[in-house]
């Protein structure tokens, strides 16, 4: 809540009610961030599982690792963007 109103030059809110604008729909993003990027981990991990395992099951080298970690981070970035609908209206909602 103090990093909206800082950026457009308004006060921040003078009782606690005044941080408390925002809060469910700023919760609403998070568990979505959050929920989006574990299932689509989920998904690309098995499917990299998959991969591995047509390939006849070798053992994991450094370079899937590397692969792994890049699909996990894929993931975070994606429910990130997927995310933003709410933290734009919860940032309205402050402004």
């Amino acid at each position: 809540v103090g990093k909206v109103p800082r950026q457009l030059g308004r006060a921040l809110p003078a009782k606690p009610r005044g941080f408390m604008v925002g809060l469910p729909m700023g919760a609403v993003a998070q568990g979505e961030r959050f929920a989006v990027t574990l299932v689509l981990d989920a998904v690309l991990q098995g499917r990299l599982r998959q991969w591995e395992q047509e390939q006849g099951n070798i053992p994991r080298s450094s370079a899937t690792r590397v692969v792994s970690f890049g699909l996990s981070m894929l993931s975070a970035g994606a429910s990130e963007a997927l995310a933003n609908p709410p933290v734009v209206i919860k940032n309205y909602q402050i402004a």
